[in-house]
């Protein structure tokens, strides 16, 4: 099959520019062809280090760049102290109660196997999982961040990373996820129906059967494939 970057956005103003009845419409294109990297765990500008804080010689990371509602520190937590001193972005702590992020005063809780919740995986879909590590808890101004150390980070990274991609299976051929649009409308017209996603598997997992997906919420969508020659691939569509 022929395909290049051009047909995610075809598809994508396919879903958006028609006419019909009302829907909200997810492109899938040819996992063969889906060649975009997942997004880093905790993305930060070149030239600088992740925001990060250096506590009883460990150094502790941000954790979760889109976290908004850290947990107030609990039982498990014990307050150590307070961030002393502060070192540029583009440096790294090296010394204890030192950050790279700010926040000098910042009052800091420290747990050795704290609940740190993965609500995102590297794809960005959304998770409910979470893992005990050692972690610090970060108040400054009324607000908490949590950073984790290398380990923790590394055991959370690993269940970010487990999660495949949003998938289906129409034809023998496993199609991923591109593309999103919603309140559009859809025109039958011309478009071949496929039929409609019937069973869901782990989103551990890659889809095995024919009109199967690892994503509950797909589960009844329509399945079309366009009409261009050009195109060889598919839009499901949401009722």
């Amino acid at each position: 099959m022929k395909k290049t970057i051009i047909t995610i956005a075809v598809l994508l103003l396919s879903l958006i520019a028609i006419t019909g009845c009302r829907n909200a419409g997810e492109a899938y294109l040819d996992v063969e062809s889906a060649v975009d990297e997942p997004e880093s765990v905790i993305p930060h500008a070149p030239g600088t280090w992740l925001p990060s804080v250096f506590v009883n010689n460990t150094l502790y990371f941000s954790f979760e760049h889109r976290q908004h509602h850290v947990a107030e520190p609990g039982d498990t937590w014990v307050y150590i102290g307070e961030i002393q001193s502060v070192v540029p972005q583009s440096g790294m702590p090296t010394e204890n109660f030192q950050s790279n992020h700010g926040m000098e005063g910042a009052r800091i809780y420290h747990a050795y196997a704290g609940r740190i919740p993965i609500t995102t995986c590297v794809w960005g879909g959304v998770l409910e999982e979470e893992i005990a590590g050692d972690s610090i808890i970060v108040v400054y101004n009324g607000q908490r961040s949590m950073y984790i150390s290398e380990e923790a980070r590394e055991q959370a990274f690993h269940i970010m990373d487990s999660v495949q991609r949003n998938s289906l299976m129409v034809d023998d051929v496993v199609y991923v996820l591109m593309a999103s649009a919603f309140g559009g409308r859809f025109s039958t017209d011309g478009n071949v129906f496929l039929g409609e996603v019937e069973s869901v598997v782990s989103r551990f997992e890659l889809p095995a059967e024919n009109l199967q997906t690892n994503r509950e919420t797909n589960i009844g969508a329509r399945i079309y494939r366009l009409s261009s020659n050009a195109i060889d691939d598919i839009v499901i569509i949401h009722r």
